[in-house]
């Protein structure tokens, strides 16, 4: 067993007073996110590229299973929020669609199997 106060079994959306945990499995095999109201705290799920202007998600800090990771990025888009605070790296304030664009694009692009970001900028980085 996990040295872990909580531990969180299969993919279901779990209440934790006011939050909601999100199990995100990909970079981790028991990787969550936590969404409270407009804040979306990701961990190392996702982060914010500063450079290029997208949210990404960095195959290089897939430690489980990149395919489950996206699916998991993908997942995200049931949810509404417009903070998204990453465990490493800049927080950002973007406009909710702007968000599910970019979830759709990290998704999709990497599940396709192409490497490279979408024309709309979202990122996955690859080796």
């Amino acid at each position: 067993m996990p040295d872990a106060e909580i531990v969180i079994e299969g993919d279901e959306t779990i209440a934790f007073g006011p939050c909601t945990i999100v199990p995100t499995p990909g970079h981790t095999r028991g990787h969550c996110v936590l969404h409270h109201g407009e804040y979306l705290f990701t961990g190392d799920h996702l982060a914010w590229d500063r450079e290029r202007g997208v949210l990404r998600a960095n195959r290089d800090v897939c430690w489980y299973d990149w395919p489950t990771q996206l699916r998991s990025v993908a997942r995200l888009r049931d949810l509404s929020f417009c903070w998204v605070l990453p465990g490493h790296g800049d927080r950002v304030r973007l406009d909710p669609a702007d968000i599910h664009m970019m979830l759709d694009n990290i998704a999709g692009v990497a599940l396709s199997g192409k490497t490279a970001p979408s024309k709309s900028g979202a990122g996955v980085s690859s080796p």
